[in-house]
């Protein structure tokens, strides 16, 4: 959910967004910005992913190397760039 990574989602109206279900709760049930600090992400990168959901627009992955489409797997990163970052591969 950095904006690295996820900022510009908008600009693929048709896209779907795989995303670890550990990090999508993270940043949209659990975090809650110190009063007068910036959140670690962005809110309207999270309002963005929120909208996304409701729009049906999002797949939670649920743990380590799992298949999200043939040929394809998620895998949990061990680099912790983001909160429960993943990476694709085969």
């Amino acid at each position: 959910m950095h904006s690295d990574h996820f900022d510009g989602v908008d600009l693929f109206p048709k896209a779907t967004v795989w995303i670890q279900k550990d990090e999508f709760n993270h940043y949209t049930r659990e975090v809650k910005p110190p009063s007068g600090k910036a959140a670690p992400t962005e809110p309207d990168d999270v309002a963005a992913l929120v909208k996304l959901n409701k729009e049906g627009r999002v797949r939670l992955v649920d743990g380590d190397a799992k298949e999200i489409l043939p040929g394809s797997d998620g895998f949990t990163s061990e680099g912790k760039h983001t909160f429960a970052s993943q990476y694709v591969g085969r």
